[in-house]
């Protein structure tokens, strides 16, 4: 049986904003991928008007939204890159921001609350198929 990816975003206990899926079939299961649908949800959910901190265990997806994505986009690589689609979207959405939004790294499976609850979202949304 094929591999089968969630998506976690996690604000605090009990809050309505959470989010628990399966990535979407029709992309390839990965979890670099599952890293990037999960940031793109939690951006189109901000307000634009605010400033948003995403904290995440994936150094892939700081580094190509804090480094890789300026020269894809004056380079107009983005559909020879790998998962250049999603990370495309990631800038896109930034963009239309009003306030900054930061990408910060934190170490997975290490005890941070955030990152262990948006662990255990993405296991429950890929129970979701």
């Amino acid at each position: 049986m094929g591999a089968k990816a969630g998506v976690g975003v996690w604000y605090g206990h009990g809050d309505s904003r959470n989010i628990s899926e399966p990535l979407p079939s029709s992309s390839r299961q990965t979890n670099q991928r599952a890293e990037l649908t999960a940031a793109k949800l939690a951006m189109k959910q901000a307000r634009h008007d605010e400033p948003l901190e995403i904290r995440t265990d994936s150094a892939y997806l700081v580094n190509g939204m804090d480094t890789w994505v300026h020269s894809w986009d004056k380079d107009k690589t983005w559909d020879k890159k790998e998962n250049g689609d999603i990370f495309k979207e990631l800038q896109t959405l930034r963009q239309e921001r009003t306030a900054p939004t930061t990408f910060v790294h934190v170490k997975g499976h290490s005890g941070i609350e955030g990152n262990e609850e948006a662990d255990k979202l993405a296991v429950d949304g890929s129970k979701k198929r």
